[in-house]
């Protein structure tokens, strides 16, 4: 199954065992990855519970119809409300909305949205925080950057992820880093046939802490 498809309103979703961690700088964004037809999705958007369906809502999400195709995918998101929440959790995801269906859902993640006044963040390899990425030959290649300001060396595992144009995973890459204080060292490199991407294609890359595997930071390029 690649997505959830034919949702209605009312209809939701149970992801168990959420790690939320120590709460700061885990999350601060839910995102959901997305299709919606226009005839039949007015006023969409997804609710986040924690630990029951009528629990508090931590995130809502606005996934409002983006097309006249359910492959058309693209993204929701809405900040979390509470960004202290630690541990483990159930969380809800309940469907809303006034049309016929609600959504084809693709992904549901959350993310940290960090800044240049963390102290480890990811950047592209110029002035922006926009990872690179270039395509020559049927090679796909990735670059980015990790700022550690945080006076003391960090590892962190750097995941490169590739998704085709409907949203399907295409290419993911995993590198372990020892990142000094105050340097930038780039993230792994990942190599694929683009000809199997219908001519489009987004990135993702992520930082996690190589230890205590907590979100550090994350970064697209479409």
């Amino acid at each position: 199954m690649t997505n959830i498809g034919g949702s209605k309103p009312g209809a939701w979703m149970l992801y168990k065992y959420i790690d939320f961690g120590t709460g700061e700088k885990w999350f601060t964004k839910a995102v959901v990855n997305y299709a919606g037809v226009t005839s039949d999705c007015p006023n969409a958007r997804a609710l986040v519970h924690l630990d029951a369906l009528d629990g508090p809502v931590i995130a809502d999400i606005g996934i409002p119809p983006n097309g006249s195709t359910w492959a058309a995918y693209t993204n929701g998101a809405g900040i979390i409300s509470d960004p202290c929440v630690s541990g483990v959790h159930d969380i809800y995801i309940e469907l809303q909305g006034t049309g016929k269906h609600v959504a084809n859902i693709h992904s549901f993640l959350f993310q940290y949205e960090y800044t240049t006044d963390d102290d480890f963040y990811l950047m592209g390899q110029g002035a922006d925080l926009t990872p690179t990425v270039t395509e020559s030959g049927g090679t796909l290649t990735v670059r980015a950057s990790i700022r550690n300001n945080s006076g003391t060396e960090r590892e962190a595992s750097v995941i490169a992820a590739v998704y085709a144009q409907d949203g399907r995973l295409a290419a993911v890459d995993t590198k372990t880093l020892a990142v000094p204080d105050d340097r930038r060292l780039a993230a792994e490199t990942i190599t694929l046939d683009t000809s199997a991407l219908g001519g489009g294609y987004s990135v993702k890359v992520f930082a996690w802490g190589g230890g205590d595997r907590a979100p550090l930071c994350a970064a697209a390029v479409q």
